[in-house]
C-alpha cells in the first residue's frame, strides 16, 4: 500500500550527510561510528538535512545534539553554542536543569510528542517541539526537535507553517494519527490519518461527540474514564490506553494505542489535551493468535493423561506438561535441558540416552522403558515413546514424547513370576489365575479412569467429575471427598469439598471425626466395613444419619506422606464387590491428590510471584536512582571540571588547580560508592544458576584480575586443592576478588603480602561462634589468611555492616561495602563468613559452604 511518504536511499548517500557535519571524531562522542548507526538514525538525518527551517537529533544517554545549520544558527541567537554530537547539558547550558525533565519525560513515560519554550534577554522566544525517534524493535532511540521562532509579524507566520510542516512530516513519516481538542473551547481537530481510519473526508470538521462515538462500545466507557482522569489536574495530565476504533463504512475494527497529555492553566483547569494514535492491529491479532495457539497445545497436554515432553534441534528437551511435573514432584527450570536424567534411575540412564541418541541421528520413533524417580523419591517403571516433529514442510523440528506410568504392571508381572516359581500343582495354578483376574480388573478400572481424567477440568469441576464418576462405577449410594479441619487441640472434623448422593453432586457437609470408619481410616488403620457398620460404631452420628450399612474409605495424603483427607464410599446395603470399590477409591484417591498438590502449588507461587513482583520493583526503584539520579551529577561534575582544566589550565591558580584535583577526586570516590552500591543490591537479587564451578580455575582469574596490583606489592598467593561446587559463578568471583584485593590494601608498607588459601571438610557441630549454622550437616570450610595490618577482634560483626570503615579514607582507599557484598554472596549459597584478626599480625575469613551446595 502507497503510504504518500517520499522514499530514502540512505545506503547509497549516508556518506554524504555523515560529512554535512563536517570533521567529527565520531568513536569519542556519545553516538558512535556512523557505520554502527541504526537505520532509525539514519532516516532522522536525512529528515534534518534536506529541510531549510531549525531541526535537530538528541541522541542516546546524554541527548548528543546533531543539528542542521538553521538550527545551530538559531540557538546562536538564543546564545546558545552548538558543536556536532555534544551533549545537550552542555549546549544549553544553565537551561538545562530546566528542559532536561522535558527530555525525560518525554522518553521515560514513552510518550510520542512535547514542547518547550526559551527566550533571550530581547524577549525574542523559541519553541522546540520534541517527538520520540523510535528504534526498529519500537524502542526508543532518541528525539527528533523541530525550532521555530515566536514572532508577530508575516515572516512569523510563515516559519510557523514551515514549522508545522515538519512537524506533520514527522508524524506522517510515523504513520500515526494526531488530534488536538481544547476543553475550554470544546473544539477538536485531526489530521488526515484519524480522519481516514474513523471513515470521515479529509475536509470534515469533527465534533467531540463524533470521535467518541468511532470506538468500539465495549471500550467507550473505558476511554472516557481515561480521558477524564488525563484532564485531571492530579493525574499528571498523562493519557495512555490501547482501544478498538470503527471506521463508520464497513465496520472495520483497528486496534489504536493513544498516548497524550493534557495541558494545565495557573488554575489547575486543562486548556489543551493532544496526542497520538499508532495502528497496532496486526501486532495484537497475531500476538492473540500465537497465545490462542500455545493456550491450546498447553491445555491439551497438562490435560492429557499421559507424561509429555519436547525437544528441539540440539536434542535438548524444552517442554514437560503438566502430568509430567506432577510425576516427578519438579519445577520445568530444574527439567530442562538435560535437568530430567537426574530422575533416570542410575541402571538405566546410559541405555535411555543411547536409544535416544541413536533414534536422533537417524530421525526415527523409538520405545523405551527406564524407571523414573517420582515425587515421593519412589523410583517408578514408565513406558516412553518419541516420534519425529516436523514442520508443515517435513522438516525435523525435534521430538514429540508421550510416557505411562506401568509400574504396577511391571511389579506385578514380577511378583507372579515369583509367586509361579514357589507353587506346585493346582494351588500355583489357581494364584496365577486369581491374580491374572485381579490384574485384569485393575487395568480395567485404570483404562477407564484414563478416558475419564481426559475430560476432567481443575479446581472444583474436577472434584465433582471424580465423585460423580466414582458413584456411576461403583454404585454406592453416597461417595465423598473430605480434607482433615483441626477444630480444638487434638480434635478434628471432616470438611466435605465434593459429595455425591445417590448418583447426583449434594451440597458439601462437615462432620466430626469422632469413633467411626472415617478415623480409622484417618489413622491408617482398616479402610473396609462392607456390612453392619451401625452395629460396629452405634454411636456415630454419620452412619445413623445416612444408615450406612457398608463403607469403604482411603486417605489422602500429601506430598510429605502426611495424611490431609479422604474419599469415602458409603452404602446403605452390604457392599458386596469390595475388592473393585476398593480399587476405584485407590486409583480416585491417587488422582485428587495429585490435583490438590497442584492447587496447593498454584497459590504458593501466585504469593511467591507477588512478593517477587514486590522485591523486583523495590529493587528496579534503587537501580534507577543509583544508576541515573545519582550519578548523572557526577557525571556533568567530572565533564565541566575536564572542559575548564583543558581550556583554562594556564589561567588557574596552583592552589585552584589543588582544589580541582580534590574535587576530581571526591567525584571519583562517589562514583565508586555507587557502583559498590550496585554491586550490593545485585549480590541480594541475583537470578539464582548454580553451576558447578573449580575454584582452583576461579580463583587463577581472580589472581589475573588483580595481577596488577599484586606486582606492585610484591605479593605471594598460594592456593591448596579446592573443591569444585555448584555456586553463582560471577558472584563466587566476587567474593573472593573481594577478600584477596583486601589482603593486599591492607598490608604493611614494610611487609610484603603473602596471601594463603585452604580448604578442608568441617561439620558444623564443630563450628563455633556462628549462629544458625546446621549442625546435622557437613560444610566446606575455606580460609584465607594475610600477614596484613589486621584488626582487633571486637570488631568482626562491624566489619560486614554496609558502610562500615575501620580506617580513614586517607590511610586506605574504599567505600565500606565490598565485605558487606561478601556477606550478602555467602548468604545467597545458604553459607556463612567470619573474620579473626591480630592487629600487626595479619587476618583470617572463614568461608562456610554447605558440603552440598
Amino acid at each position: 500500500m502507497d503510504s504518500g511518504r517520499p522514499e530514502i536511499n540512505l545506503q547509497s548517500d549516508h556518506v554524504k550527510h555523515f560529512n554535512s557535519f563536517g570533521i567529527v571524531n565520531w568513536k569519542e562522542t556519545g553516538i558512535g561510528e556512523p557505520e554502527s548507526w541504526p537505520q532509525s538514525l539514519h532516516t532522522a538525518v536525512e529528515i534534518i538535512r534536506n529541510v531549510s527551517f531549525p531541526m535537530a537529533i538528541a541522541w542516546g544517554a546524554e541527548y548528543c545534539i546533531l543539528a542542521n545549520e538553521a538550527f545551530k544558527q538559531l540557538i546562536n541567537r538564543l546564545g546558545f553554542l552548538s558543536e556536532t554530537a555534544m551533549p545537550a547539558g552542555l549546549v544549553f547550558l544553565d537551561t538545562w536543569q530546566k528542559i532536561e525533565p522535558e527530555f525525560d519525560q518525554l522518553t521515560s513515560q514513552n510518550l510520542e510528542i512535547s514542547s518547550f519554550l526559551l527566550s533571550d534577554n530581547d524577549a525574542n522566544s523559541c519553541e522546540f517541539k520534541l517527538s520520540i525517534i523510535r528504534l526498529e524493535n519500537r524502542n526508543t532511540g532518541g528525539i527528533l526537535i523541530a525550532a521555530s521562532e515566536i514572532k508577530n509579524d508575516e515572516v512569523a507566520l510563515k516559519e510557523l507553517y514551515q514549522s508545522r510542516q515538519a512537524l506533520e512530516f514527522v508524524v506522517d513519516a510515523a504513520d500515526l494519527a494526531t488530534w488536538d481538542y481544547n476543553p475550554v473551547t470544546d473544539e477538536f481537530t485531526a489530521n488526515n490519518r484519524f480522519k481516514e481510519w474513523c471513515g470521515l473526508p479529509e475536509n470534515h470538521s469533527i465534533l467531540p461527540p463524533e470521535a467518541l462515538v468511532r470506538i468500539s462500545e465495549k471500550d467507550q466507557e473505558r476511554v472516557i474514564k481515561a480521558i477524564e482522569t488525563a484532564l485531571d489536574y492530579s493525574s499528571g495530565g498523562r493519557y495512555d490506553i490501547v482501544y478498538s476504533i470503527m471506521d463508520g463504512i464497513n465496520d472495520r475494527e483497528r486496534i489504536v494505542k493513544a498516548k497524550g497529555k493534557a495541558y494545565f492553566n495557573d488554575n489547575k483547569k486543562a486548556y489543551r489535551f493532544n496526542g497520538t494514535l499508532e495502528d497496532i492491529t496486526v501486532e495484537v491479532l497475531a500476538h492473540r493468535a500465537l497465545e490462542e495457539s500455545e493456550q491450546r497445545f498447553r491445555t491439551i497436554a497438562d490435560t492429557a493423561p499421559s507424561l509429555i515432553w519436547m525437544s528441539g534441534l540440539d536434542g535438548l528437551c524444552y517442554f514437560f506438561n503438566k502430568g509430567w511435573l506432577d510425576f516427578t514432584g519438579r519445577r520445568v527450570e530444574q527439567e530442562i535441558g538435560i535437568g530430567w536424567t537426574e530422575g533416570v534411575h542410575p541402571d538405566d540412564l546410559e541405555r535411555c540416552l543411547a536409544i535416544y541418541r541413536t533414534s536422533f541421528a537417524a530421525q526415527k520413533e523409538f520405545y523405551m522403558e527406564y524407571r523414573l524417580r517420582r515425587y515421593d523419591r519412589v523410583y517408578r517403571w514408565i513406558s516412553d515413546k518419541g516420534v519425529p516433529h516436523l514442520d508443515i514442510d517435513g522438516l525435523f523440528l525435534g521430538y514429540i514424547g508421550g510416557c505411562m506410568d506401568i509400574d504396577e504392571q511391571k511389579n506385578f508381572a514380577a511378583e507372579l513370576e515369583f509367586k509361579v516359581e514357589e507353587r506346585t500343582g493346582q494351588l500355583k495354578e489357581s494364584n496365577a489365575k486369581l491374580n491374572a483376574k485381579n490384574r485384569d480388573l485393575e487395568l480395567r478400572i485404570l483404562s477407564e479412569f484414563s478416558e475419564s481424567f481426559a475430560a476432567y477440568k481443575s479446581g472444583q469441576e474436577f472434584f465433582n467429575s471424580l465423585i460423580q464418576d466414582l458413584s456411576v462405577k461403583s454404585q454406592m449410594d453416597y461417595v465423598l471427598l473430605g480434607e482433615l479441619l483441626p477444630v480444638g487441640e487434638d480434635f478434628y472434623d471432616i470438611k466435605c469439598f465434593a459429595v455425591s448422593e445417590f448418583g447426583k453432586i449434594a451440597e458439601n457437609f462437615q462432620y466430626p471425626l469422632f469413633d467411626g470408619p472415617c478415623r480409622e481410616v484417618i489413622n491408617g488403620n482398616v479402610y473396609s466395613y462392607p456390612k453392619n457398620c451401625r452395629i460396629t460404631f452405634p454411636e456415630n452420628e454419620t452412619m445413623e444419619q445416612f444408615k450406612v450399612e457398608g463403607y469403604i474409605g482411603y486417605p489422602l495424603y500429601n506430598n510429605e506422606g502426611r495424611i490431609t483427607g479422604l474419599v469415602a464410599a458409603m452404602h446403605q446395603q452390604e457392599i458386596k464387590e469390595v475388592s473393585y470399590v476398593e480399587s476405584l477409591l485407590k486409583i480416585a484417591a491417587k488422582r485428587a491428590e495429585l490435583e490438590l498438590e497442584r492447587m496447593r502449588n498454584e497459590i504458593k507461587l501466585a504469593e511467591q510471584n507477588k512478593e517477587l513482583q514486590r522485591q523486583n520493583a523495590e529493587l528496579d526503584s534503587f537501580n534507577y536512582i543509583a544508576s541515573h539520579d545519582l550519578q548523572e551529577p557526577l557525571r556533568k561534575i567530572q565533564t565541566f571540571i575536564s572542559l575548564i582544566q583543558e581550556t583554562e589550565h594556564e589561567h588557574i591558580s596552583q592552589s585552584g588547580k589543588g582544589y580541582f584535583s580534590r574535587i576530581t577526586a571526591s567525584a571519583r570516590r562517589m562514583q565508586n560508592l555507587i557502583v559498590d552500591l550496585l554491586t550490593y543490591s545485585r549480590a541480594n537479587n541475583s537470578e539464582i544458576h548454580f553451576t558447578e564451578v573449580n575454584l582452583n580455575e576461579l580463583i587463577e582469574e581472580v589472581k589475573a584480575d588483580l595481577s596488577v596490583s599484586a606486582q606492585e606489592r610484591n605479593s605471594t598467593i598460594t592456593c591448596a586443592d579446592l573443591p569444585v561446587l555448584k555456586v553463582l559463578p560471577l558472584q563466587m568471583h566476587q567474593l573472593f576478588l573481594n577478600l584477596i584485593e583486601n589482603s593486599i590494601k591492607y598490608s604493611e608498607p614494610d611487609r610484603a603480602p603473602v596471601i594463603k588459601i585452604a580448604a578442608t571438610v568441617v561439620n558444623g557441630q564443630k563450628v563455633s561462634g556462628i549462629e544458625n549454622i546446621n549442625t546435622n550437616i557437613n560444610y566446606w570450610k575455606i580460609s584465607i589468611e594475610d600477614n596484613g595490618i589486621g584488626f582487633d577482634q571486637q570488631y568482626e560483626h562491624k566489619i560486614f555492616e554496609l558502610f562500615q570503615r575501620l580506617h580513614s579514607r586517607n590511610q586506605y582507599e574504599g567505600t565500606g561495602i565490598g565485605l558487606a557484598i561478601c556477606k550478602k554472596i555467602v548468604t545467597n549459597h545458604l553459607g556463612f563468613i567470619s573474620a579473626k584478626g591480630h592487629p600487626g599480625i595479619g587476618s583470617v575469613f572463614n568461608i562456610f559452604l554447605p558440603f552440598q551446595v
